[in-house]
């Protein structure tokens, strides 16, 4: 069960929120997880500070339940930033992302 945090300083329209949720669907895979269970959460038009001052930039925050290798989280950040910058015209190099890999994830009352 993937959790997408997207948090994005510009405003995306329903639509461009959609085409988003899409994209990270089509990538996810590359971590070895799959849309079937992604939970993705949009949260645009926020004010992002970066170096005391606001950015036109992405902070991503990925939960995975178990974990991933180093290589696949790269490939995944890879993409998903092109993604980032292709909806929401955020520079790659303005893509901020944090992975957390838990052993323990509730979900339908308990833990699994």
């Amino acid at each position: 069960m993937p959790y997408v945090n997207a948090n994005l300083t510009q405003k995306l329209t329903p639509k461009e929120a959609e085409l988003l949720k899409s994209e990270i669907g089509k990538i996810i895979g590359l971590i070895g997880k799959s849309e079937q269970h992604l939970m993705v959460d949009i949260e645009s038009g926020k004010t992002i500070y970066f170096k005391g001052k606001p950015e036109n930039c992405a902070y991503v925050d990925v939960r995975i339940y178990g974990s991933c290798d180093f290589d696949r989280k790269n490939k995944f950040i890879g993409a998903l930033s092109e993604v980032v910058e292709k909806v929401a015209g955020v520079k790659k190099d303005n893509v901020f992302v944090s992975f957390l890999e838990f052993t323990n994830w509730g979900m339908n009352g308990g833990l699994i």
